[in-house]
């Protein structure tokens, strides 16, 4: 838990530095990070300010493009690293502790994912194979229809 917690930190840290001193080279070379992203996360840290960076780290898409944001429009470097401290660590123990618990069912729940999956894949063939048939009998008619 603290090793992770201290790499999810720095790693944080780095992104705000960049976003700080390089979101110019970041924007100008749009191949690194895209645009679209930049501009979620400017509207989620808009919405709800500080306790973004917080909120952010528990949101997938979005947890890597905060902090340079953050960085970017040079938000306090003292708030910043306190909620990037504490929801490292919050994060951090969440993952630690559902992979604990549930790592002990790992047999069990890929049994359950293997088997939803055979029924999910059961259900589109079936799907496919409707409209196929469906589509087929329709195309018959309308050709019927073209003819008279």
């Amino acid at each position: 838990i603290f090793a992770a917690t201290i790499g999810a930190i720095i790693g944080d840290t780095i992104s705000y530095m960049l976003g700080k001193y390089g979101s110019g080279f970041l924007l100008k070379h749009k191949k690194i990070l895209k645009l679209s992203h930049i501009e979620d996360g400017r509207k989620f840290f808009s919405n709800h300010g500080v306790k973004s960076i917080f909120i952010g780290r528990f949101i997938g898409p979005i947890r890597s493009v905060l902090p340079l944001i953050a960085g970017s429009i040079s938000m306090s470097f003292s708030k910043f690293m306190f909620y990037n401290i504490l929801s490292a660590f919050m994060w951090v123990c969440l993952y630690v502790i559902v992979g604990y618990y549930f790592g002990s069912y790992f047999r069990e729940i890929e049994r359950i994912v293997s088997n939803v999956s055979i029924l999910l894949t059961l259900v589109v063939v079936g799907a496919i194979l409707l409209y196929y048939f469906k589509f087929k009998k329709n195309k018959g008619k309308i050709k019927k229809h073209e003819n008279q």
